[in-house]
């Protein structure tokens, strides 16, 4: 699948999503542009392929690595259940099983809110995963 992805968001994809924000940041503020004199063919056309070559492939990129840590926090979260782990000793479980269940984004352990009772990871992309599960801007998973 990578295959069919140019260069730069190969590049992106294949980092890992702990380099990702600050790919993104680093070639968002170079911007993009045509030269000025191109614009005389198809000014409308340009301008559109501009602004869409700027944000539809960093929200790709973004929704892969968020499906990721979604997969990885259902994965804890079915562990979590099959092993039988107190609400209290969850933060530590959390903090142990880190490096293959963790958050992809930070490297660290998956959120844990011990009020609700949810893991969760904050998603990235602007229009997917976002608000499940009753907190804005997360993606939660409650335990049963």
């Amino acid at each position: 699948m990578e295959l069919l992805l140019p260069s730069n968001l190969r590049t992106a994809a294949s980092l890992g999503p702990q380099r990702f924000e600050a790919l993104r940041a680093e070639l968002e503020s170079a911007g993009r542009s045509f030269p000025f004199w191109s614009a005389l063919y198809n000014p409308h056309g340009k301008r559109l392929l501009v602004e869409l070559a700027e944000s539809a492939p960093w929200e790709y990129v973004a929704r892969m690595h968020d499906l990721d840590a979604a997969f990885r926090l259902v994965a804890l979260r079915a562990l979590i259940g099959a092993q039988g782990v107190a609400s209290e000793d969850v933060p530590q479980f959390l903090a142990g099983d880190a490096k293959r269940y963790g958050d992809p984004y930070s490297g660290g352990a998956m959120g844990w809110d011990g009020e609700r009772r949810q893991l969760y990871f904050e998603p990235r992309a602007t229009t997917h995963l976002r608000d499940v599960g009753g907190v804005a801007r997360r993606f939660s998973a409650g335990l049963i």
